[in-house]
C-alpha cells in the first residue's frame, strides 16, 4: 500500500498535468501552488519544484510547459516492451486493462514493475492481458498518461504495419485523461453497487428456500 506521502504525491501530479495539459498560463511555482489550491489539493513551492522536474516541464518565454515526453520514462526497454502493446481500456476507476500481442503481457508487466510507477498498487497479467490496480481516480488519469505516451513513442520499434494511431484513443472516454469524476458520479456507481448487492441477496435468499 502506498504511502500517504506517495498518494499526495500521485493526486499533486495528476492535477499538475490537468492544469498544464489545459493550458492554463503558469508564470511561477509560487502561481501553480495557488492554482493547485483553488482545486483543493495542498502544495509548497518546495513540492512544486520536485513535481515540475518530475514530470519534465520545462520553462519557455515565462510559461511552464510539458515537454514532448512529460518526463515520463525514456528508458528505451521500456519503449521496447510497449512496441508489443495494442491498447487499453477502462474497467472503473481504479483498474485499467492492458492488451498485448500474444505472450507478450508478462514482459510489459516485467518492464512496468522495474519502472516502479507510484500510482500503479497492483498487477496482474495472463499470456495478452495485463490488469493495473490504481488506488484512486487521479492515480488511473496519471497512468493513462503514461501508457498513451509509450504507445505512441514506441511506434519507433514497431512495424510499419503494427504503428500506433492516436485515433485508437477512441476507446477511452472523450477527455479522461482530463476530467474528475463528479460527485453525482461517484453516488450513480454507490447505487448501482447498492442494487447489485440487493439482487445478489435475493438470488441467494431463492436457492436457500429451493
Amino acid at each position: 500500500m502506498p504511502s500517504p506521502d506517495t498518494e499526495k504525491r500521485v493526486r499533486r501530479q495528476a492535477a499538475i498535468l490537468e492544469i498544464l495539459g489545459e493550458g492554463v498560463p503558469v508564470e511561477s511555482q509560487n502561481g501553480l501552488v495557488e492554482l493547485l489550491k483553488q482545486r483543493g489539493v495542498q502544495a509548497t513551492q518546495s513540492s512544486v519544484s520536485r513535481d515540475l522536474e518530475d514530470l519534465g516541464a520545462v520553462r519557455i518565454r515565462g510559461l511552464y510547459r510539458l515537454d514532448a515526453w512529460s518526463g515520463f520514462d525514456r528508458n528505451e526497454d521500456l519503449l521496447r516492451s510497449f512496441s508489443y502493446a495494442l491498447r487499453a481500456e477502462v474497467a472503473g476507476h481504479n483498474m485499467t486493462v492492458l492488451f498485448t500481442d500474444p505472450g507478450a503481457a508478462q514482459m510489459v508487466a516485467t518492464a512496468i514493475r522495474k519502472a516502479d510507477w507510484a500510482e500503479v498498487v497492483g498487477l496482474l497479467a495472463d499470456d495478452s492481458t495485463l490488469f493495473l490496480a490504481t488506488r484512486d481516480f487521479n492515480g488511473q488519469k496519471l497512468l493513462f498518461r503514461r501508457i498513451r505516451i509509450l504507445l505512441r513513442e514506441s511506434n519507433k520499434f514497431r512495424p510499419v504495419s503494427r504503428t500506433f494511431e492516436p485515433s485508437e484513443e477512441r476507446r477511452w472516454p472523450p477527455g479522461y485523461l482530463m476530467q474528475e469524476a463528479s460527485p453525482a458520479e461517484v453516488e450513480e456507481d454507490d447505487a448501482v453497487e447498492e442494487e447489485d448487492a440487493e439482487v445478489e441477496d435475493d438470488v441467494e435468499e431463492g436457492e436457500e428456500m429451493e
